[in-house]
C-alpha cells in the first residue's frame, strides 16, 4: 500500500480513536441510589454516641455522586443482601458525601481517616478508625473484610 493511501487510512482511524475516547471521558455514570441500609440517615456524631452505648462499630462509606466506581459499589456489593443483614444487624451505617457532609469529612480527618480516593470504606470501634481502605470490591470481599479475614 503505498504511504499517501496509508496515511489516508489511519489518520481518519486515529481521529476517531481520540473522538471515541474523549466521548467515553465526558460520560458520567447514571447516579445510583443511596443503598437501603443507609436510609436511616444516621449522622456521624449519632453513630458514634450509638456505637459507644450498643457497643457496635460504625460502618462509614464515603461517596459522591460524580464518582463511577462509587456507583458500582452501591449497586454491588453494598445493595447485596449478604452485606446488608450483616451491616443492619451488627452495625452502624453512616453515609457520607464528599461534597455535601464536609462536616463529616473533616471529623474523620481528625479521627485519622485518610481519604485518599471515593468511595472509601471504613470502620469506627471505639471512637477509633480501626480499619478502611479504597476503592470498590465484590460482595465477598466486602463481608470477609466487616468479619475481620
Amino acid at each position: 500500500m503505498p504511504a499517501r493511501t496509508l496515511k489516508q487510512v489511519v489518520f481518519p482511524l486515529v481521529v476517531l480513536g481520540v473522538l471515541a475516547v474523549a466521548y467515553m471521558a465526558r460520560a458520567k455514570p447514571a447516579k445510583a441510589p443511596m443503598p437501603e441500609v443507609f436510609a436511616a440517615g444516621v449522622r456521624l456524631d449519632d453513630a458514634l454516641a450509638r456505637s459507644e452505648r450498643e457497643g457496635k462499630p460504625v460502618f462509614v462509606f464515603v461517596t459522591a455522586d460524580w464518582c463511577g466506581p462509587c456507583q458500582v459499589y452501591k449497586r454491588g456489593a453494598l445493595s447485596d443482601d449478604r452485606v446488608t443483614s450483616l451491616i443492619q444487624n451488627s452495625m452502624i451505617p453512616v453515609y457520607v458525601d464528599v461534597d455535601r457532609d464536609t462536616g463529616m469529612t473533616d471529623r474523620l480527618g481528625r479521627m485519622g481517616l485518610r481519604i485518599k480516593g471515593v468511595p472509601t470504606t471504613a470502620l469506627v470501634e471505639g471512637g477509633a478508625i480501626t480499619r478502611s481502605f479504597a476503592g470498590g470490591v465484590s460482595a465477598d470481599a466486602l463481608l470477609s473484610w466487616m468479619k475481620g479475614s
